[in-house]
């Protein structure tokens, strides 16, 4: 009787934890490019040589680019909810501390010149796994990059997402 009984608990604890698992109740729709974003009203094309790009929409309101680059594997993904992006980059909301507020040390190490970079709200954070995500916002939608690869030599995922912005400013005037 015990051993049902624990075996009862113990499966009644796995179903309460998988009901409570965010990333199972996504609605994952791949499509073929990035012109199928357009119903969300924004873009995020994989970069210039990128490898092994895959598209997708999440919930219907996230655009999702999975893609190699520079031998590391990245998530780049664009909602106009930020809260939206937080989940879906495992990054916990309630922490409010940044890895790094000063972008434009990162600019000046990269020798990049972006206009208006205070604007875009910029910022780094560590995922629940450990992880490097940048988030930034260019005229209300909301832009994230995360990199899934353990070697990101040192600017590697910076200087990707400020390419991406520069990309972004370029095709918006």
């Amino acid at each position: 009787m015990k051993l049902i009984k624990i075996i009862l608990l113990t499966l009644s604890i796995f179903i309460l934890i998988s009901c409570f698992n965010d990333k199972s109740n996504l609605d994952y729709v791949p499509v073929d490019s990035p012109k199928s974003f357009k119903v969300l009203g924004f873009c995020t094309p994989a970069p210039e040589n990128a490898l092994n790009s895959k598209y997708a929409i999440i919930n219907k309101t996230i655009a999702e680019v999975n893609f190699d680059y520079a031998n590391n594997n990245y998530y780049y993904r664009a909602s106009k909810k930020l809260n939206d992006l937080f989940k879906l980059n495992n990054i916990n909301i309630s922490n409010k501390e940044n890895i790094s507020n000063n972008i434009n040390a990162i600019i000046e190490e990269l020798d990049f010149i972006i206009e208006d970079i205070e604007s875009m709200n910029i910022i780094i954070k560590k995922n629940s796994d450990n992880k490097k995500v940048i988030l930034w916002n260019i005229e209300n939608i909301n832009y994230s990059l995360l990199s899934t690869s353990a070697k990101n030599n040192n600017f590697d995922i910076e200087k990707l997402a400020l390419t991406l912005i520069k990309n972004k400013l370029n095709t918006n005037n």
